[in-house]
């Protein structure tokens, strides 16, 4: 999505998106900032399942959240900020920075803790290439994509060091 405003919306109520990470229209991470009261609405209705819409220049998409962590905070300005964070991310299985270098060092992290076989960090720049992942749709500076660490990766870091193309 461009630099234009993204805005939030439920039934009047209107908050700016400051960042974000869909995965369709499932909510991974939100952060927005508005009054208390379209800023509690907003909430209420996402963790309801309500008529929320995130809004840009091209598009209305209709958002769900499933399991998310969330906290508010009162900004000096009088307004309020709210953040979201869906489970799967506490989890690592959806990896979100700001930068290049920090999502590889946050997939290096996840694909540790979630490929069953050990990992050796001389490995790091060929697992980075070869692990499966899915980028999500974002709103501000950022990248993120779920992590993908399945049977079918252990068996290809299994043959790379049977075949010599990994060693410790």
């Amino acid at each position: 999505m461009n630099d234009e405003p993204i805005t939030i919306t439920y039934k009047g109520f209107k908050a700016l998106v400051e960042r974000a990470a869909l995965e369709q229209t499932q909510v991974k991470l939100l952060s927005l900032v508005g009054t208390r009261e379209a800023v509690k609405a907003i909430w209420a209705a996402l963790v309801t399942q309500g008529e929320v819409f995130l809004e840009t220049p091209n598009a209305k998409i209709k958002l769900e959240v499933e399991k998310s962590l969330s906290r508010t905070q009162k900004l000096e300005c009088g307004k309020t900020h709210l953040i979201m964070v869906d489970a799967e991310i506490v989890d690592s299985k959806i990896v979100i920075a700001e930068t290049s270098e920090d999502f590889e060092d946050k997939l290096w992290a996840a694909t540790q803790l979630h490929c069953p076989t050990p990992l050796h960090a001389s490995w790091r720049d060929w697992v980075l290439r070869e692990v499966s992942v899915e980028p999500l749709t974002t709103v501000g500076s950022l990248r993120a994509a779920r992590v993908n660490v399945f049977e079918a990766f252990t068996t290809k870091v299994s043959n790379a060091v049977r075949w010599g193309i990994l060693c410790a």
